[in-house]
């Protein structure tokens, strides 16, 4: 085990905590409501009747009664397609793909506020949410002045039932509080949380370098964070947020990434043989849209790795070309979310550089917990994904790292500080074997 002072081991663990933090605005309630468009009024949803809750088709309108709660989704990652009442207690929120053919993430959203502060609302707000086609996958969160929590599992049998048997809906009750309840497919990261979390590293690690390299169609800013000692050493590459909804994944890397940065002899010693190139949200208008997959153009940017026909993934690429000009990439890890702890990877021995790392890592990551991963090893060379370009284009692993949706943030921070102690530990043990080697050539 590499955790050889628990005091220092605490402090970094304390660090990331307040990193979850910060990004997730729990440190004051204000905070996740700060971020916000002009006001865009979706309050007005439509008023159905009963017979229309259970489908999806343009429900028949009816005056609408004396509504309690405004909706609105005027925030970055705020999503649904349309909304209605069923009546004043029943919300039916109506989740849609930004594309029609899309891998089926569901995201969804939304603000709920009390229209009268004054009034009890400690009635719960029973509301459905409506895939049409697609299945559920996000339980529904709320933030409110306490943080982001699990909404309450329904506790009737027949809605617990019905929840499972239709999996293109949801429904549950939520206890509105004032001023206001955000409910989410996940907890949000949005822009402005990337930006608090690159303060933080540039407070932990000055000689980090942040750039703009490039904007999207909305003009939105990608950015590459960086560290290299020696241009001539090998790097290593870190790619995040390709895909909006898979939060977890996101959580991974922002614990990952400090833990390479951080004051300790093993990330100095890292930092001093590997340089570093950190890609941390590369679909920002996505996430700003609440995208359930791809970018402003209609693409899964992790379907144009090799085409290179978006700004976001050309951008990326092109600041890879340059800087590695004088050395050799080691190693790629992208990460996501699915629905289980996984890395995909190649075959072992079928890379030249670090040729079992996936499964010296997996081992190493497993005995150490507290999330134990499973590993498929794959090579698709018709996808167009990083793991693929990578490994075919640098002969080395390229590893994609996939956190189940269901992880908590506590244990995906503390499993993705240990993994990047041990994958820093690897990178250099090898690194010596194979100066070794050499020597004796």
């Amino acid at each position: 085990m590499i955790h050889t002072n628990v005091n220092n081991a605490l402090q970094r663990t304390a660090y990331l905590f307040s990193v979850l933090l910060v990004l997730f605005g729990s440190l004051v309630s204000t905070t996740i409501f700060a971020d916000t468009n002009p006001q865009q009024d979706t309050s007005q949803c439509t008023y159905i009747t009963t017979s229309a809750i259970t489908t999806s088709t343009p429900p028949q309108t009816q005056p609408k009664p004396a509504l309690k709660y405004s909706i609105t989704k005027n925030f970055s990652g705020g999503a649904f397609s349309s909304c209605t009442w069923h009546d004043a207690n029943h919300l039916v929120v109506y989740v849609m793909p930004e594309d029609p053919k899309i891998n089926p993430s569901p995201w969804y959203a939304f603000d709920i506020t009390p229209l009268d502060i004054t009034a009890d609302n400690n009635i719960p707000l029973t509301i459905t949410l409506d895939y049409s086609d697609f299945k559920h996958r996000y339980a529904p969160k709320q933030f409110n002045q306490q943080g982001w929590q699990h909404v309450t599992v329904p506790n009737d049998e027949q809605q617990l039932r019905a929840n499972e048997q239709d999996n293109t809906s949801y429904t549950f009750d939520v206890t509105v509080t004032s001023p206001k309840v955000r409910i989410a497919a996940q907890p949000i990261i949005d822009i402005k949380g990337y930006q608090r979390w690159t303060t933080l590293l540039k407070k932990q690690l000055p000689s980090l370098q942040v750039a703009t390299i490039g904007l999207t169609v909305e003009k939105r800013d990608i950015s590459m964070l960086s560290h290299i000692s020696d241009p001539s050493k090998p790097f290593i590459i870190l790619i995040g947020r390709q895909h909006p909804p898979e939060l977890t994944g996101a959580m991974a890397m922002l614990s990952f990434v400090p833990e390479l940065l951080a004051d300790t002899d093993l990330a100095k010693t890292f930092r001093k043989q590997f340089n570093v190139l950190i890609f941390p949200l590369v679909n920002p208008d996505g996430v700003h849209h609440g995208y359930w997959r791809h970018n402003m153009q209609a693409t899964d940017l992790n379907r144009d790795w090799g085409p290179f026909t978006q700004f976001e993934t050309s951008a990326v690429i092109a600041q890879i070309n340059a800087l590695t000009a004088q050395s050799e990439v080691w190693t790629m890890l992208d990460f996501h979310s699915t629905n289980r702890d996984i890395l995909y990877t190649h075959s072992d021995n079928a890379s030249q550089i670090l040729p079992t790392l996936a499964k010296d890592w997996l081992a190493k990551i497993n005995a150490d917990g507290p999330i134990i991963f499973q590993r498929k090893s794959s090579h698709n060379p018709k996808l167009a994904t990083t793991k693929t370009y990578f490994y075919e284009r640098y002969n080395s692993p390229a590893i994609t790292y996939e956190l189940n949706d269901t992880s908590s943030p506590q244990d995906i921070a503390l499993s993705s500080s240990r993994s990047a102690q041990h994958f820093m530990q690897l990178l250099l043990d090898y690194q010596t074997r194979t100066y070794q080697q050499q020597g004796t050539e």
